[in-house]
């Protein structure tokens, strides 16, 4: 028996909400987000299954993030979308990776060292349109442009923003935003300096704002199988692409009165059997889910119990006699409509998906499989 947690991965899913969403922002292009090891279902797979079903760019925040793909074998364009320490544009230059330039001070030091380096960066310039986060001032983006237009080892590829209003429904704040990308690229189109790829929107602004997709959109958290509005889910069928399963490791015998975990948070209130699985909050399962989840063994439904443990949860199998230590049990579903979903388990934890689903640690082995009804193939 194998006494380990694992994640099961979809690449069939994932493939599949590729094509949804490029059907949705064509004729622009999709960049695939795959920061953060792929939202956690595991950088290099993900990006070799987006790039095979036709993913124009990959997109990352560090460096090294973007190191790793090419580590992997990935040979497609891959852009850095965080601040990269000016010491290491010579290496986005050597492997062919391109840089988001946040302001006016890392645009002239990134093509200083492109200039030592003989090469050529090419780079994205992020405006600051309303996020205030990261980026270029509003009324700087235009100068710089023209100074980087200038210099002969960096070639401006790219105009990009970030909204930060996409999933309201109030549409005010992303329109406003649109809008102030837009005049900037018209800007640049007067003076011969429009850059080929405008990029701007997230999954949300793709559903929900076709004006403003530009030439290409970065649909992050639905290329996972997650809609990022709940008034959208009906009007966009994505296929959530990991489960977690772990098997129970030890079932105990807890007479009535009996506390279990820390603290003793539940106490059995008749004769039960209590489960252990070898997956805690240091796995990312969240300790807030402690005495409110369930999880699905023997295809029952069973309550977890007592509180979440770094390395172990609790459930209460006493109504599912055929538990057995080896069991494989489910405590995230691939599902939408499950109380297993990850928006359930969110839900319950005070949290969103996406942090769900990056809180899953590195001790919980990546498995990668394929729909039987779809094929092999990315």
């Amino acid at each position: 028996m194998q006494n380990q947690v694992v994640a099961e991965i979809n690449l069939s899913a994932l493939r599949d909400n590729y094509r949804t969403m490029a059907a949705m922002a064509a004729p622009a292009k999709i960049i695939a987000p795959v920061k953060a090891d792929a939202y956690g279902h595991g950088a290099v797979p993900c990006s070799q299954c987006l790039a095979d079903a036709g993913a124009a760019m990959l997109a990352v925040v560090t460096l090294n993030e973007a190191l790793e793909l090419r580590d992997g074998g990935l040979p497609t364009r891959i852009l850095v979308m965080g601040v990269t320490d000016p010491n290491r544009v010579a290496e986005a230059v050597a492997r062919g990776i391109d840089l988001a330039v946040h302001g006016r001070e890392y645009g002239l030091a990134y093509a200083d060292a492109a200039a030592r380096t003989g090469g050529t960066l090419l780079c994205h310039v992020h405006a600051e349109t309303g996020m205030q986060r990261m980026g270029t001032a509003f009324d700087d983006v235009v100068p710089l442009i023209e100074a980087l237009a200038a210099m002969p080892h960096v070639r401006v590829e790219g105009l990009m923003t970030h909204h930060s209003h996409a999933e309201d429904p109030d549409p005010s704040v992303t329109a406003e935003q649109r809008d102030r990308l837009a005049r900037l690229a018209d800007a640049l189109a007067r003076r011969g300096l429009r850059p080929p790829i405008v990029h701007a929107a997230n999954s949300a602004a793709l559903m929900r704002f076709p004006d403003g997709r530009f030439d290409m959109v970065r649909p992050g958290i639905a290329l996972y199988g997650v809609t990022p509005c709940p008034e959208l889910t009906p009007h966009v069928r994505l296929r959530p692409v990991m489960a977690i399963k772990a098997p129970i490791t030890t079932i105990d015998d807890v007479p009535v009165g009996q506390g279990v975990s820390y603290c003793h948070t539940w106490i059995a209130r008749r004769p039960s059997r209590v489960a252990a699985l070898p997956v805690g909050y240091a796995d990312g399962y969240p300790r807030a889910l402690t005495n409110r989840a369930v999880v699905r063994v023997e295809g029952q439904l069973a309550p977890a119990v007592g509180n979440v443990c770094m390395d172990t949860t609790l459930v209460d199998v006493t109504d599912v006699p055929q538990a057995r230590v080896g069991s494989v049990v489910t405590l995230m579903e691939a599902r939408t409509d499950s109380p297993l979903s990850v928006y359930a388990l969110a839900s319950l934890a005070g949290t969103i998906p996406h942090e769900i689903f990056c809180g899953i640690g590195r001790r919980v082995r990546r498995i990668y499989v394929h729909d039987e009804r779809t094929g092999n193939s990315c």
